[in-house]
């Protein structure tokens, strides 16, 4: 009944600033999280000290994330079986591949019909541009993890990843991949620090951080769009920002020293974990706007993010 009879103006609420103590604060992060934790620091919050984790939807439909697993899945085996690119029926082999990457998935009959010719135009783009791809490799890694852990302030951190494909060349050097289904990072976002996955990945590589890859320097750091649209794939090699040419290795340099300056500031009590810091470049939701309430102080323009 009083809620019939308030008339009183709703009261803004401010944007949430957790700043949980510094010994629970985390030492280890994967690439992915170090992204996050530039774009949405509030999701570590979440996630790593809280230890919330979104639970899967019911009867949840496929989307583009499931999609993207689907032709990692079929690219990677692809590339494990070691087929040539250069052989008559290798577009027909990773057509096979990909069915049945389709069919270890619980997606609707539907929507693989709907995928099923995207997928055909980027097997037939993937397969010829994997002849210039596999010149001078020596060996191919795909999925392999590594971490590297380095002395901050006297403190150790942990710095992990899982990378999609690294190639070692027969010179010695190494070419890291990126399968994207998605947008691919721009040059400037990925060399300022907003997308440093792939530098970054580069640091664990050029420390020894990937066991298995001898390579101890990065020749190109390279994101593999696959759309299926048109064109139904593309290459893009990031080393350049603007008219300036920076190598692979001063892009980990680069990325590393940016992580060093975001673990000294969350080093410092006060330092809060804030949400959806840069909201310009989130192409989709974090699974923890609702319980940052973001909607309503995004509403009110009650943003803090001093």
């Amino acid at each position: 009944q009083g809620l019939d009879h308030d008339n009183s103006p709703p009261v803004p609420i401010k944007a949430p600033r957790p700043c949980p103590p510094v010994d629970v604060r985390p030492r280890s992060m994967s690439v992915s999280d170090i992204e996050t934790w530039i774009r949405d620091p509030y999701a570590i919050y979440a996630r790593r000290i809280l230890k919330l984790h979104e639970l899967d939807e019911l009867e949840a439909s496929a989307d583009a994330a499931q999609r993207g697993i689907i032709i990692h899945d079929a690219m990677q085996t692809f590339i494990e079986k070691n087929i040539s690119p250069h052989s008559t029926n290798a577009y027909e082999q990773l057509l096979e591949i990909g069915r049945a990457s389709f069919e270890k998935t619980s997606i609707w009959p539907s929507v693989a019909t709907l995928w099923w010719p995207r997928f055909e135009r980027i097997a037939h783009w993937f397969v010829k541009s994997e002849i210039e791809r596999q010149q001078n490799v020596a060996r191919h890694f795909t999925e392999v993890s590594g971490e590297y852990e380095f002395d901050h302030d006297g403190e150790p951190f942990t710095l992990r990843a899982r990378a999609d494909r690294i190639d070692l060349l027969r010179s010695g050097a190494a070419i890291i991949y990126d399968y994207k289904t998605g947008a691919v990072p721009t040059a400037p976002q990925v060399f300022t620090g907003l997308s440093p996955q792939l530098p970054l990945e580069a640091v664990i590589l050029t420390g020894g951080g990937f066991e298995e890859v001898t390579a101890k320097t990065v020749e190109k750091i390279v994101y593999i769009k696959l759309s299926g649209g048109d064109p139904a794939g593309e290459q893009r090699s990031i080393e350049k920002i603007g008219l300036e040419f920076i190598t692979p290795d001063e892009a980990a340099e680069n990325a590393l020293a940016g992580l060093r300056r975001r673990i000294t500031e969350f080093a410092r009590k006060d330092t809060p974990y804030l949400s959806r810091t840069t909201p310009q470049f989130e192409r989709f939701s974090s699974a923890y706007d609702h319980l940052a309430r973001t909607k309503e102080w995004q509403r009110f323009g009650t943003e803090d993010t001093e």
